[in-house]
């Protein structure tokens, strides 16, 4: 995504985090410190919400934060005695008084909504068994934060590792990282992999979240396929697009 540009000037607070978007690790230690400050403008508590919902993902802060810019130039009144500022403020203040009500009806959880959820492994082979067991453990309990950890350390120790890639995979998403969840399967490169097939298509999954063009692409290719996945594929096509 090209570099993000709000196109005002707001509150030099607010204005900040905007432009720290990015650099994410700046952002999250600015959020950390203005959420232990109780004077914080309407605005700023309206990104901080944000920024909770959206996992702290600054592709997405930027692309709401886009739409949020569409809406205000088209509902802005052509007046000099209200300037778009005002409107703008406004729709951000919004995120802040209802945003959990508002992100959540109008996004759509596409992992739940097409894919069925894995059920884990009982056994995993030629790793440290404790580690994984505990991971499985983790995963089946849905504490998706801590396996997430695990997960990517494992991931660390075992690069090659199909089966965990694909359940570290399968965690990024259940935590609303799917620009993760798809560099995770896209490790799955054997066709004779029991997971490949499954990989790929929870690939398609992920690019719904970040990049629907992309997505509907894959999708097409999957549909034409000799696939499990490919009557679902076309399903998925007919649905959204």
């Amino acid at each position: 995504m090209e570099k993000f540009n709000f196109g005002i000037t707001m509150e030099s607070t607010l204005n900040e985090l905007i432009s720290l978007l990015e650099q994410p690790t700046l952002l999250e230690e600015k959020v950390e410190e203005l959420k232990k400050n109780e004077s914080n403008s309407d605005e700023v508590d309206g990104f901080l919400t944000l920024y909770k919902l959206m996992n702290g993902d600054t592709e997405k802060i930027k692309s709401y934060l886009q739409e949020t810019k569409k809406k205000v130039t088209q509902s802005a009144p052509k007046t000099r005695n209200i300037s778009i500022l005002k409107y703008a403020a406004i729709f951000i203040a919004i995120i802040g008084i209802g945003s959990f009500f508002i992100l959540k009806s109008n996004s759509v959880d596409y992992y739940s909504k097409y894919a069925e959820k894995d059920t884990g492994l009982p056994v995993f082979m030629s790793v440290d068994k404790n580690k994984l067991d505990n991971w499985m453990l983790d995963y089946k309990e849905e504490n998706f934060e801590l396996a997430l950890k695990e997960g990517i350390q494992l991931a660390k120790d075992y690069p090659k590792n199909d089966t965990i890639n694909y359940y570290l995979g399968i965690i990024q998403l259940e935590v609303k990282q799917p620009e993760n969840a798809f560099k995770s399967f896209n490790k799955i490169k054997a066709k004779e992999s029991v997971y490949f097939e499954k990989a790929l298509f929870l690939k398609c999954i992920s690019l719904l979240e970040t990049d629907k063009e992309k997505a509907k692409i894959e999708l097409l290719k999957l549909s034409k396929e000799n696939s499990t996945f490919s009557k679902k594929a076309t399903e998925i096509i007919e649905d959204i697009f």
